[in-house]
């Protein structure tokens, strides 16, 4: 009989982060490259994990979520929704009975009303 023991589930979920950060890391690159250019990969990659861990804290725990999460972040801010600006943001991220889905669907819409005032 096989068994997996916690130090397993939490090699493979430090492995599959790892993966994450990596993808993440070439992403923000390309999409974000001149606001990046000053922070090295280190730097970057420091960022990613910490924001993957706000993430996690705001029940946004699915990839392409988390993606979009992190796109935030690196447009507005390590606390954008703390900012009087979007402060928006901040109530959708503390709803409860929105999936991280539905959180990170509403900040999309919000963001595109705003950019458009």
């Amino acid at each position: 009989m096989l068994t997996i023991r916690q130090a397993h589930f939490d090699a493979l979920g430090r492995m599959m982060e790892d993966q994450f950060v990596v993808r993440m890391l070439r992403h923000l690159r390309e999409r974000f490259g001149d606001c990046l250019d000053v922070k090295s990969d280190e730097e970057v990659s420091q960022l990613i994990r910490v924001a993957i861990r706000k993430a996690a804290g705001f029940d946004i725990s699915r990839e392409c979520d988390v993606y979009r999460f992190i796109e935030y972040i690196v447009m507005y801010g390590a606390d954008f929704e703390q900012s009087s600006r979007y402060s928006w943001a901040e109530y959708i991220l503390r709803a409860s009975e929105l999936s991280g889905a539905q959180k990170m669907d509403r900040i999309d819409d919000c963001d595109l009303f705003m950019s458009r005032q």
